[in-house]
């Protein structure tokens, strides 16, 4: 059960961890409500089980955060108090807590982004976005941008654009959120083995 990586700083926390416990240890660690013990119920599918405990154990064992997740009707979690945001993808789950709205986001490199790339992204964006690291970050960057908007009707090509970066292994990069009105925000990547991992850095809004 190891965490990868742990940032701790004045503002926001955020763990990435490598998720290799059993549903059976998680659920002996993990306190649930009973309003979560219900919803926990109701799942079937084991990796979906393990990926929501994994969330709780980060929080509770991790961060010593005891408070419930609660979800809005469109889906986003929420703490009481606390912006929070989460991902996963592989064996990795990531959360971020931060007194200010956040988004997080993590994927794997691989082709399948460059199969779609033509559904999501501007063609100023894929004329930069050369190679399958670039258009990863580039996907996140989205992600985490349209998890920080907390706006359902955001569409990935006309309202959420990523401006020009080169370097693919880590840095940070500027995005505009143009619905309902022009945010620019920067965002943060970093690789972590075959994964790129971003996050929203709310400290240092542009606009």
């Amino acid at each position: 059960m190891p965490v990868y990586n742990k940032h701790l700083a004045e503002n926001y926390s955020i763990v990435v961890w490598e998720s290799n416990e059993t549903v059976d240890f998680l659920e002996s660690k993990v306190f649930l409500t009973p309003e979560e013990k219900k919803c926990y119920s109701k799942m079937r599918n084991c990796n979906r089980r393990k990926e929501w405990l994994t969330v709780r154990y980060i929080l509770q064992n991790e961060l010593n955060i005891q408070t419930p997740i609660i979800y809005t009707q469109e889906g986003k979690p929420e703490l009481q108090g606390k912006y929070i945001s989460i991902t996963h993808s592989g064996d990795y789950v990531a959360v971020m807590v931060s007194k200010y709205n956040c988004g997080i986001d993590m994927e794997k490199v691989n082709n399948k982004i460059a199969k779609v790339s033509h559904k999501v992204f501007s063609e100023s964006e894929i004329a930069y976005a050369t190679n399958n690291e670039l258009l990863t970050i580039l996907w996140c960057a989205k992600e985490a941008a349209f998890k920080f908007a907390n706006v359902s009707s955001l569409n990935f090509i006309r309202d959420i654009h990523v401006l020009p970066f080169s370097t693919s292994y880590s840095g940070n990069l500027i995005c505009e959120i143009r619905k309902p009105k022009l945010k620019i925000i920067n965002i943060n990547y970093k690789t972590i083995n075959n994964y790129k991992f971003v996050w929203t850095s709310f400290d240092n809004f542009l606009l």
